[in-house]
């Protein structure tokens, strides 16, 4: 099964949207094994308070979720995300310097500092690319232009 963007069921003006779910799925175990919704439940997710009240949103990112496992080479990966800063050295050197890496609390000057860096890593790119990447990275030299990339 391919990867799907998550859909959030935003609760935080009621939870008429995840009422609606519940009314849709198969009340009994074995009617929802073979219910066709049951492929979709893996991507779907709330958006607002919990049942402790607390607030759960991830909307404004972009998530991609992958039911199984997600195979991929290693020249697919751009980025890695660590724990912590102090991992980062290790991680890329793991990685022969070909991947950098953020760290997951990382501030957004200390992510556009990291990402500047990704033309010094070892890709092999096509011209074209290359062109984007150094657009790229010109823009983010330039306060104004790099709020266009934000």
């Amino acid at each position: 099964m391919a990867g799907n963007p998550v859909w959030y069921l935003n609760t935080y003006g009621g939870q008429a949207l995840l009422d609606s779910l519940r009314a849709a799925l198969p009340k009994g175990k074995s009617e929802l094994n073979n219910s066709p919704l049951l492929k979709l439940l893996p991507f779907i997710d709330l958006c607002g308070p919990n049942s402790a009240g607390r607030r759960y949103d991830f909307s404004w990112e972009r998530e991609w979720r992958v039911v199984g496992d997600l195979k991929f080479d290693p020249i697919d990966v751009v980025l890695g995300i660590c724990n912590d800063e102090d991992e980062v050295e290790e991680l890329e050197s793991r990685t022969g310097n070909r991947i950098p890496f953020i760290w997951k609390d990382a501030s957004l000057d200390e992510v556009i500092a990291r990402i500047r860096n990704l033309a010094s890593c070892r890709f092999d790119v096509d011209d074209n690319a290359q062109r984007v990447i150094d657009q790229y990275h010109a823009d983010l030299a330039d306060d104004a232009a790099a709020d266009d990339w934000r």
